[in-house]
């Protein structure tokens, strides 16, 4: 889902400070009108909750419990897009500014914020030692349900209850994408490779890459965490305020069915549908039963003893031993 709020008062993007000439240009043709990801952040009632204990443990065990969870009561579109105007990552040290205050931060500074552990483990290097172990089948059999393994194309329907949950924490926070939710891409069987593992990797450097990513194309995400880092580094937030509403938390009843309306709605108009297509079928019926049956007397009768009754006054001009009826 996304959120493409347009600037709704011009003063506040007129009014922004640039560090060059190219900041502003760029900001205007490229980051201006691009959509931003609806934030998510996980509430301590999943954690809480039994069912969800075999997925959350894995959160918990890895060190990101206080990243999934961040939250923020609004966002600033604007302020989020000029975040990623200015962003630039070396492998080290994060650099951005925003309306005129720079931000730069280290690896350390960004696990220090988020209170992740900084390991050695580098997740998007394949060659690392941790990673000799990984294949792709090995982790997706341990994942998924017994009946779909032989499927070639997986969704998150053929996961385990629990990695399914986790699925979702993945495509929601951890690495937010616009769509493609139910779909297991081969970055996901990583990072499910890494929760079943319990490979202690630079999530700091996870965090910092997918930010590169997502400045490149496609719509911009991270917004909690973005808008914690602008508090951190007292950013002014003058910029439409966007109002947080009940579908940015992930909550127990997002996993319950019955609470979803987009279910339901569908499951209605599949219902019209179906009966608008059985009467259909009904009346086409009817139609061929119709077609079948024997004209009445009156259109077909009446006319065939009339053309008989001619006919035999014709054969008695002809042969006048005939006396016709």
């Amino acid at each position: 889902m996304t959120v493409n709020h347009q600037p709704q008062d011009e003063r506040f993007v007129s009014s922004f400070v640039f560090p060059r000439g190219d900041s502003k240009r760029l900001f205007y043709s490229d980051f201006l009108n691009r959509p931003i990801l609806s934030p998510k952040s996980v509430l301590h009632s999943v954690f809480c909750h039994l069912p969800f204990q075999d997925a959350t443990i894995f959160i918990d065990r890895l060190g990101v419990t206080s990243f999934v969870r961040e939250n923020f009561p609004m966002f600033c579109p604007n302020l989020i897009r000029l975040f990623y105007t200015n962003l630039t990552f070396n492998g080290r040290v994060l650099k951005t500014s925003v309306n005129g205050t720079d931000i730069e931060m280290t690896l350390k500074d960004i696990g220090e914020l988020f209170k992740f552990s900084f390991e050695s483990c580098d997740f998007h290097k394949f060659a690392s030692k941790e990673f000799k172990t990984f294949s792709s089948y090995d982790t997706i059999t341990e994942v998924c349900l017994e009946k779909v393994l032989g499927r070639e194309r997986l969704t998150v329907g053929g996961l385990k209850p629990h990695f399914r949950i986790l699925h979702y924490f993945i495509s929601k926070v951890l690495a937010p994408r616009k769509s493609s939710h139910s779909k297991i891409f081969s970055s996901d069987t990583r990072l499910l490779f890494v929760f079943l593992n319990n490979i202690k990797i630079k999530w700091a450097k996870f965090f910092c890459n997918n930010l590169i990513l997502m400045k490149s194309k496609g719509s911009l995400g991270y917004v909690f965490p973005i808008m914690n880092i602008l508090r951190a580094f007292d950013v002014p937030l003058k910029d439409i305020h966007v109002q947080k509403n009940h579908t940015w938390y992930i909550d127990v009843a997002t996993f319950n069915r019955s609470n979803v309306p987009r279910a339901c709605k569908k499951k209605k108009v599949m219902k019209k549908k179906e009966k608008k297509r059985v009467k259909k079928n009904m009346t086409r019926r009817a139609n061929r039963r119709m077609s079948k049956k024997p004209l009445k007397w009156n259109r077909l009768g009446i006319p065939l003893l009339l053309g008989c009754h001619a006919l035999l006054h014709r054969v008695a001009l002809i042969v006048p031993s005939f006396n016709g009826f």
